[in-house]
């Protein structure tokens, strides 16, 4: 693949931003697999179940449950962002050939894709207390009983700690992706606007990018 990449001339941090993309692509099929797998499980009746032990836990004083993950629509939100992952991987190549309009794509996807998963992993980190807390709680309160009910229909403990590991790849990934890419711009800002199939005219992100790049470097 290297030497494919080498092959097109395109500038070292061209051909890295690519190959990034090609990881985030991989690392948005894994997110879009583990969204797939939860919304199985909120597909079935374990869930309806639950939250009626946990009301009837609730009516007698018990303690309030914590979240179970993120909720079915946090699960679609997890099928979205890991298909918007595999869509940038599958720009790559149009990266790796200077086109412009790709260039451009990337760059608004990814830094929409890390904002929304630092607020999706800000959102989990407060929300997000665990199961062993709430048994505790349950135990002390004389509802131990209701802990084996529970437990036989609570999904397995890998998922939580499963979406998360993708969520943070993914959220890495597209920083990463962002930051080399900017920067190639910045570098090699000509690879991007002497291409046939671009238009003419001014390039505006390379504008921008090496106006924010001389402000930090204060030339």
């Amino acid at each position: 693949m290297i030497s494919i990449m080498e092959m097109t001339g395109a500038p070292r941090l061209v051909r890295l931003s690519s190959s990034l993309l090609g990881v985030l692509a991989v690392t948005g099929l894994f997110l879009v697999i583990v969204a797939v797998v939860e919304l199985r499980w909120w597909g079935t009746s374990a869930p309806e179940k639950l939250t009626a032990i946990f009301a009837d836990v609730a009516d007698q004083g018990g303690p309030t449950p914590p979240l179970m993950l993120r909720g079915h629509g946090g699960a679609i939100e997890l099928l979205v962002m890991g298909a918007v992952g595999v869509a940038c991987g599958v720009l790559a190549p149009f990266v790796l050939r200077g086109r412009r309009w790709a260039r451009t794509t990337i760059l608004v996807t990814t830094a929409t894709l890390v904002l929304w998963g630092m607020f999706v992993v800000g959102a989990d980190g407060v929300a997000l207390t665990g199961f062993p807390a709430y048994f505790d709680e349950l135990a002390s309160e004389g509802f131990t009983a209701r802990i084996p009910e529970i437990d036989a229909l609570l999904y397995p403990d890998w998922y939580s700690w499963t979406e998360d590991i993708a969520q943070g790849l993914l959220l890495a990934l597209s920083l990463s992706c962002l930051v080399v890419l900017a920067w190639a711009v910045i570098r090699h800002g000509d690879y991007f606007t002497t291409k046939k199939a671009d238009q003419a005219g001014p390039d505006v992100w390379q504008e921008t990018l090496s106006r924010i790049h001389q402000k930090g470097t204060g030339r």
